[in-house]
């Protein structure tokens, strides 16, 4: 499969596994670094995998759970380009048009069917939401819903997208600052939508901060760098780029802009300035390497191509809707559009020699498959594979070893006091939890040598001790808050639409 397949596909899988634990929310996944544990769904959120995760248990095949998921995805896509395209040009043949266009899309294409990039697919589905909301925001004088849709779509998707569409949307308000930057009212909408947003998605980004704050991780290490990944000019305007049929159509619209000025459509001319910039920044080897300290998170200049295709569409749409030479021809132009769009994906597809996909359902996810990824970012800094070779064996401080069994999500082991500390086969995050027959907690430490578990000490002489992935009190804070911000929106938004209905009567 592609090159991320095996990890997201045993993020499903491993998901599933926590679920049918008992575990929710999952933020360690207890199945996967060779059932060591995983904490994956701390730092890559897990939001929109849980579908294909309950439809394993639901008895699905993980093939055809991922197909179904991958369905509602390319749907969602779909819908959300339409949506903003709609809601900006007012033309439904247009916004379907526009739809179509990004479906075909190489970032769609390469994300869902080669590279498999699965999170960072999911964030193109509020990449437009974030962006079209921000520049309505500026343009309109109403609350900036389609906004924190976006952002908290993104922040539940793909957190390096989120920091792309931050960047993106700053940009745009420094460009519109003479429209609102000395109007308290939109002050207030927009600093209300930032809260709303940031509570909403306290329960990820929360528990993420309290982690990152207790350790170290690989992460910090970078297994490549976003300099070495530059594409070459003929890759970013070919196959690795938008895709031939956005290309060629936003170049044409820029053409009309220029041929016919007076559509005055001049913000479909800066979309298509930023997508052209977003493209040949691909390529720019000396930026990357001069700014590589900040942005060597981002690994892969390549992953602009998807804001770059959002900017060329609207800019597409925006000059074709205001152009009345365009509008002449609407329909047969529209009709090719559609054909240049299928054919453009059929085109990738074919050129790129899209691989049978081999079925993943007989493959032991804990034995063959870490599903740690290539970088294994999220393991402590200190932690790597060879830490990860004794998956049941609890070794004391005088190196005697100890089988331990593990039920469910917890780590059963009998254990003598006098030979503690003991090192667990649990990869350390903060959380973790020791309780004898008793009910006595044992003392849970991070063993700084390889970032395991260490068990420092028990009240009993002999005693059987289960140990789990309990959670912290800070992230049961993030939780409360999260579902009272949800039912504040929800309130809100029902009292919003009941007064609406009342003014209308």
């Amino acid at each position: 499969m592609g090159s991320d397949a095996p990890f997201h596909l045993a993020r499903i899988e491993s998901l599933n596994q926590a679920l049918q634990m008992g575990i929710f929310p999952v933020k360690v996944h207890p199945s996967l670094a060779y059932s060591y544990g995983y904490g994956v769904g701390i730092f890559y959120p897990d939001f929109f995998i849980y579908l294909p995760a309950v439809l394993r248990m639901a008895g699905c095949s993980l093939e055809v759970s991922y197909k179904i998921y991958i369905f509602i995805l390319l749907l969602e896509l779909f819908v959300s380009m339409y949506v903003c395209v709609r809601k900006k040009t007012g033309d439904i043949h247009l916004a379907l048009a526009a739809g179509t266009l990004y479906l075909f899309s190489y970032p769609v294409i390469d994300g869902i069917f080669k590279s498999f990039t699965l999170a960072q697919t999911q964030a193109l589905v509020f990449l437009p939401l974030a962006l079209m909301g921000m520049v309505l925001f500026v343009e309109k004088d109403e609350f900036p819903w389609m906004l924190g849709i976006g952002f908290t779509g993104l922040i539940y998707s793909h957190a390096l997208s989120t920091a792309i569409a931050l960047v993106l949307c700053f940009v745009l308000l420094v460009f519109q600052l003479p429209k609102w930057i000395g109007k308290k009212k939109k002050w207030l909408y927009l600093l209300t939508a930032v809260a709303g947003v940031s509570g909403i998605t306290v329960s990820y980004w929360g528990p993420m901060l309290e982690q990152m704050k207790a350790q170290s991780y690989r992460v910090s290490q970078p297994w490549t760098h976003v300099s070495k990944n530059v594409l070459a000019l003929h890759s970013a305007l070919g196959k690795s780029g938008v895709g031939i049929a956005i290309l060629l159509l936003s170049c044409l619209a820029i053409c009309a802009f220029v041929w016919n000025r007076p559509c005055k459509s001049w913000s479909g001319a800066g979309y298509f300035i930023g997508g052209i910039f977003l493209i040949l920044l691909t390529t720019n080897q000396g930026f990357w390497k001069i700014f590589e300290k900040v942005f060597d998170i981002l690994q892969f200049p390549g992953r602009l191509m998807g804001a770059a295709s959002v900017l060329l569409i609207f800019a597409f749409a925006v000059i074709f809707t205001k152009n009345q030479s365009c509008v002449k021809w609407k329909n047969l132009s529209l009709g090719c559009i559609l054909v240049l769009s299928v054919v453009s994906g059929l085109f990738y597809w074919k050129g790129n020699e899209m691989p049978v996909r081999e079925n993943w359902d007989n493959r032991n996810i804990c034995e063959e498959i870490a599903g740690i990824g290539a970088g294994e970012e999220w393991l402590p800094a200190v932690t790597t594979r060879e830490n990860l070779q004794q998956p049941g064996i609890v070794v004391s401080n005088s190196g005697k070893s100890y089988i331990g069994e593990f039920q469910g999500r917890e780590l059963v082991v009998r254990l003598k006091k006098e030979d503690a500390p003991y090192q667990l086969p649990l990869v350390w995050y903060k959380g973790y939890h020791a309780e004898t027959e008793d009910g006595s907690a044992g003392e849970i430490n991070r063993r700084g040598s390889d970032g395991l578990v260490e068990l420092t000490d028990i009240s009993e002489k002999d005693a059987v001790v289960r140990i789990w992935y309990l959670g912290t009190p800070f992230q049961k804070i993030c939780y409360i808050i999260n579902v009272c911000a949800a039912g504040t929106i929800l309130f809100i938004v029902l009292t919003a639409r009941h007064r609406k209905r009342a003014m209308a009567q």
